[in-house]
């Protein structure tokens, strides 16, 4: 398969290993909300704001849908609430080899604490810990029907996440 698909919660790295992974394989690296972006022609909180979170799921199915029919192989960073989505997984099977970036509750809250909560828009004027826990609880499932669940650890950089996301990932039929 020639893609390679980060899935997990807001905060687990996906961006950041992503492109430290397509470096390490030698191909492109592709971000789902930047693609949700180009379509929309507004930021992601612009969306939720301006278009709603059903728009803005709209965006998101497209931005896969594009990002999985595109040629040759990449790294594919999906947004948080993208792969808990069955038609989406659906769309992923047999295309993609998608990898759960598993990252401890405790671990993405002291990562998105530091974050302005305008950026993340479904922590925004709300307990945003409750609602990541939630969320978290609610995606856990979807996510591990992932091909490879990666458990990430607070003392691992991102570099050396990558490079276990590379070999899982291989290991799993990846061509990159």
């Amino acid at each position: 398969m020639e893609k390679l698909l980060l899935v997990g919660m807001m905060g687990s790295g996906k961006t950041t290993v992503g492109r430290l992974a397509a470096e390490l394989a030698g191909c492109p690296f592709a971000d789902g909300d930047d693609r949700v972006e180009a379509i929309a022609r507004m930021s992601v909180p612009d969306c939720f704001r301006q278009e709603g979170e059903a728009r803005f799921r709209e965006w998101e199915r497209r931005a896969a849908e594009e990002l999985l029919a595109e040629p040759g192989t990449r790294v594919v960073a999906l947004g948080g609430g993208a792969f808990p989505r069955p038609e989406i997984r659906e769309l992923a099977r047999g295309r993609a080899v998608a990898v759960f970036l598993d990252v401890a509750e405790g671990v993405l809250e002291r990562r998105l604490a530091g974050v302005g909560m305008e950026v993340r828009p479904l922590l925004a004027r709300v307990d945003w810990r409750e609602r990541l826990r939630e969320l978290t609880a609610g995606r856990r499932t979807a996510y591990m029907a992932a091909d490879v669940r990666l458990a990430v650890t607070d003392g691992e950089t991102p570099a050396e996440t990558a490079e276990r996301v590379v070999a899982a990932a291989r290991a799993a039929g990846w061509s990159g």
